[in-house]
């Protein structure tokens, strides 16, 4: 007699799947520091450390979402044999503002709404995605939530043609929070990931979050912002809001952002 399992059991096999996916991704192999366990180490160590905790959050998501896009569930396009999937990422506690599928029309659903009524096909990381593409990086104000995020998304293929795509819209301000605790670094200490486009991703400023940097300060500012999008390490010094901060850089070649880690001290006053 052929075996029979019912969805319930998919859905719980494929949780348990999840869960070990994100852990292999998201935890530091058996004898490896984590990033907040060394506090005493010098500041590129840090910058080091900042950007792997950033990084394994990120490709933890991405990898989840590459079993559910190979999933027999996601084979069929359709949003129900789906729904139970994407709940169980839920499940997971990813810091997610909405996890979502999308058609090649554009029109998408999320767990919490269902079919939205909107769309992403205007979305910059659309095109990629129905090309076939993963996504990881690109920042939005979710259409769902209206939160901030960064998107993680993979093609759903079936016999080489792209049907859709699953996705999350990662809250940015939960993972800078995150990073913040974890890392305990000084309240002198400031932290920052600018995307390509030069625009924060991550800060540990909330108020800073999702602004260009290179439009709020002085000319020394702009400049510094010029020399790590044109670098892929470095040291920049600045001033920005009265105080002269020297900043170390590195990009990440995960999700082409720049990891800034920076020190401050009081502008010298000029002796007259």
């Amino acid at each position: 007699m052929p075996s029979i399992r019912c969805s319930c059991c998919t859905h719980g096999l494929m949780l348990a799947g999840l869960l070990l996916a994100a852990q292999a991704v998201a935890a530091p192999r058996e004898g490896q520091d984590t990033p907040a366990a060394q506090p005493q180490l010098d500041a590129q160590v840090t910058l080091n450390n900042l950007r792997a905790l950033a990084e394994w959050r990120l490709r933890a998501v991405a990898r989840m979402l590459s079993m559910i896009a190979n999933a027999p569930e996601a084979q069929t396009g359709e949003w129900e044999p789906m729904r139970g999937l994407l709940l169980s990422m839920g499940d997971t506690g990813i810091l997610a503002n909405a996890i979502w599928l999308v058609r090649p029309d554009g029109s998408y659903y999320t767990v919490e709404k269902g079919l939205t009524g909107s769309s992403l096909a205007d979305r910059p990381y659309f095109p990629a995605l129905m090309n076939g593409r993963s996504v990881m990086g690109t920042l939005v104000i979710s259409r769902s939530t209206g939160k901030r995020s960064v998107i993680i998304a993979e093609p759903i293929k079936k016999e080489s043609r792209v049907i859709g795509g699953v996705g999350v819209s990662y809250s940015v301000d939960a993972l800078s929070k995150e990073i913040d605790e974890a890392m305990g670094l000084p309240a002198g200490v400031v932290f920052y990931a600018l995307d390509p486009a030069g625009q924060a991703a991550l800060h540990r400023d909330p108020s800073l979050m999702f602004a260009y940097p290179s439009d709020l300060g002085e000319e020394s500012l702009r400049s510094a912002v010029a020399t790590m999008r044109s670098k892929d390490t470095g040291t920049v010094d600045y001033v920005f809001r009265g105080t002269q901060k020297r900043v170390l850089f590195q990009k990440s070649k995960t999700l082409g952002w720049i990891f800034a880690l920076g020190f401050s001290e009081p502008v010298a006053k000029p002796i007259r």
